[in-house]
C-alpha cells in the first residue's frame, strides 16, 4: 500500500499537476474539480486494493492520500512562501507579493487568479522570518552561562546567594515568557531591588511557542539594563555588574552561542549581539534560574508574564511566523479526509431491538 501511494504521488500527481499553477485557476476550477475527484476516487481504489462497490468515504479515510486539489494548493502555498522568504534583493520576491497582496487593475496574473490566493496572502503577512544560514561570525565571541549543568538544587542554592550578596551597583534581572492556552501569550522582565518592570503581550497569526517568549523576556532585559545604564550615567554614578536570570535553558543556549541557524533567530541573535556590545561596557552574565521554586524575582517575573499573557491592553510585541510553522499549519488544514458525521450515519449498523 506504502510503495503504491508513494509511485501515484511520484507520477500520477506529479504529471497531472505539472504547470498547474497556470492553468488551475479560480474560472477553471469548476471544470477540473470533478475530473480531479473522478481521478483520486481511481487512485484510493488502487492503493487500497479495492473494488468499485466500495464506498468512497472509506477510501479516502484508509488510502491516507491526499485529494489532488489538496497537493494542488500545498505545493502552490509552499512555492509562494519559498520566494516570499528569500532576501530583499531577489528578483521575483518584490512582484510575487506585490501581487499577492494587491488587485489586479486590469490584467490579472496567475498569482492573482489562484485559487487560495486569499489564504496564502494571511500566511505571509506579517513577512515570515527570514533565516540566515550564516548568522554570525565564527570567531564571535561565545557568552558563558552560570548554573548550566548544575542541579536544581544546586542552582537555586546559588540564585539565592546571588540575591543576598548583591551590592548597590549590581543589577539583577528576572525573565519569563509563557503560553497561557485561550488566553494567550505573554513576556516580562524585572530588575531586582529596583523594582523596574517591562512586559509585553505577544501577537501573531501562527501559534508561539514557549521558547520564543522566553527569548522575548531576555530581549526585554536588555530594553532594562540600557534604560537603567543610561539613568545611572546621567547621575554620575557606576554600573556595577549585571546578571540576566531565565528559567529556560534552551532560550539561554540559544542567546549565549547563535552561531547554528534556527527558529526564532530574529529574536536570539539581536539580543546576543546586544549583550556582546554591553560586556565591553559593563560585565554581563547569564544565569540559568530554575523556575517555581519560591525564588522571588523568579515568581514574581512569571506573574506579571501571565498579566501580560491574559491582557490584550499589554504593549504588544509581533512575532513573526517561521516558514515552518507556516507549512504543518498548511498540512493541517489540507489532511486526508476522514470520516463526516453524515457520511458514516447511513453506515451504522443499528442494534436489534
Amino acid at each position: 500500500m506504502k510503495d503504491t501511494r508513494t509511485l501515484i504521488k511520484a507520477i500520477l500527481y506529479t504529471r497531472t499537476l505539472f504547470g498547474s499553477i497556470l492553468w488551475l485557476t479560480t474560472s477553471t476550477l469548476s471544470k477540473i474539480k470533478p475530473i480531479f475527484e473522478k481521478t483520486y476516487n481511481k487512485a484510493a481504489r488502487m492503493v487500497m486494493g479495492s473494488l468499485k462497490s466500495t464506498p468512497i468515504i472509506f477510501l479516502k479515510r484508509d488510502s491516507k492520500l491526499k485529494s489532488i486539489l489538496a497537493t494542488h494548493i500545498i505545493r502552490v502555498h509552499n512555492m509562494i512562501l519559498r520566494l516570499a522568504t528569500k532576501e530583499e534583493t531577489h528578483p521575483a520576491k518584490t512582484r510575487v507579493l506585490r501581487e499577492l497582496y494587491e488587485e489586479a487593475s486590469s490584467y490579472p496574473s496567475s498569482i492573482h487568479k489562484l485559487i487560495n490566493r486569499e489564504r496564502i496572502a494571511n500566511n505571509t503577512r506579517p513577512e515570515p522570518e527570514l533565516i540566515n544560514p550564516f548568522p554570525t561570525k565564527p570567531w564571535r565571541k561565545i557568552l558563558s552561562i552560570k548554573n548550566m549543568g548544575a542541579t536544581k538544587e544546586e542552582a537555586e542554592k546559588s540564585v539565592k546567594q546571588l540575591v543576598s550578596n548583591r551590592n548597590s551597583q549590581e543589577l539583577l534581572i528576572f525573565t519569563d515568557g509563557l503560553d497561557i492556552p485561550d488566553k494567550g501569550k505573554g513576556a516580562a522582565a524585572i530588575a531586582v531591588p529596583l523594582g523596574l518592570i517591562i512586559t509585553r503581550h505577544i501577537t501573531n497569526t501562527i501559534p508561539t511557542t514557549n521558547f520564543e517568549a522566553e527569548l522575548v523576556g531576555i530581549k526585554l532585559a536588555i530594553k532594562l539594563i540600557r534604560r537603567e545604564l543610561y539613568a545611572r550615567r546621567d547621575k554620575g554614578e557606576k554600573m556595577g555588574e549585571v546578571h540576566i536570570l531565565c528559567d529556560n535553558q534552551a532560550a539561554l543556549r540559544k542567546v549565549a552561542d547563535p552561531t547554528n541557524p534556527s527558529t526564532g533567530q530574529h529574536l536570539y541573535l539581536p539580543t546576543s549581539n546586544h549583550l556582546i556590545s554591553l560586556s565591553q561596557l559593563i560585565p554581563v552574565h547569564l544565569t540559568w534560574c530554575p523556575g517555581h521554586t519560591g525564588i522571588e524575582g523568579n515568581e514574581k517575573a512569571d506573574s506579571e508574564a501571565k498579566k501580560a499573557a491574559s491582557t490584550a491592553s499589554t504593549q504588544r510585541h509581533m512575532i513573526p511566523p517561521s516558514k515552518a510553522k507556516i507549512k504543518q499549519q498548511i498540512l493541517n488544514k489540507n489532511k486526508p479526509e476522514h470520516f463526516r458525521p453524515e457520511e458514516s450515519k447511513r453506515l451504522q449498523v443499528k442494534s436489534c431491538p
